[in-house]
């Protein structure tokens, strides 16, 4: 039934089965603080950014030359940030307002 639905094997390899793993196995995979402040709230974008905020206390990312910690904060941040975007019904990401350039030019 699973295969016929997704078209995917439902096995040890399946993301999906270590995706869940990871997150009730590994200390640190789940961003628990950020899941207990937006558990019970209303569903909307003020609460997923101060959510989105708060997901700094959960993790503690490393710099490398792959990528500096802050980085990797923002990335965390806009994962989640991204998540709310898929789940409105319209799924319209919002158009922010950029100026063609960086001076004003009145004509």
């Amino acid at each position: 039934l699973f295969r016929e639905r997704t078209g995917l094997l439902l096995d040890a390899y399946f993301s999906g089965t270590k995706l869940r793993w990871v997150l009730e196995n590994v200390p640190g995979a789940r961003a628990r603080r950020t899941e207990a402040f937006i558990l019970g709230k209303v569903w909307n974008e003020e609460n997923v950014d101060e959510a989105a905020r708060q997901i700094g206390e959960d993790f503690h990312p490393i710099s490398d030359f792959r990528a500096s910690a802050w980085y990797r904060g923002e990335v965390a941040a806009n994962l989640l940030r991204g998540f709310y975007v898929e789940t409105l019904e319209d799924r319209q990401p919002k158009r922010l307002y950029r100026p063609a350039s960086t001076l004003q030019l009145e004509i």
